[in-house]
């Protein structure tokens, strides 16, 4: 379940528009790249070129993956940032879609590696 300014931080990430409330900045930049911080951290972007990645920003903590899950949620996409036993996972929690295979693999990830989301 999201926040509040989880949801209203993604619309505005998604939406191209600009967003500050308590922790969360969300921004448009001149050159039509769209960031969000969390603390001053880094954790979304967007470019035309690059698509949409996130990141944790070295920060793995239920705010973070709600930032994040957020922006997921918003871009109707059936995926998402979890934390089990300490780590941290990328993924869909659905491990079988089909036989054996994976519909997004779910992985550890490192609370600094950017994971691309969208093109």
């Amino acid at each position: 379940m999201s926040t509040a300014i989880s949801s209203n931080a993604a619309r505005a990430f998604v939406q191209g528009k600009r967003f500050s409330r308590s922790n969360t900045n969300v921004r448009r930049n001149i050159d039509g790249s769209v960031e969000m911080r969390l603390w001053d951290n880094l954790i979304a972007r967007h470019t035309v070129e690059d698509g949409t990645q996130v990141t944790m920003a070295g920060w793995g903590t239920a705010t973070t993956r709600a930032r994040l899950n957020a922006i997921i949620d918003e871009l109707g996409m059936r995926a998402g940032f979890w934390q089990h036993k300490g780590d941290q996972f990328y993924g869909t929690h659905n491990s079988v879609v089909s036989g054996d295979a994976c519909s997004v693999c779910n992985r550890i990830i490192s609370t600094t590696e950017w994971v691309q989301i969208a093109r």
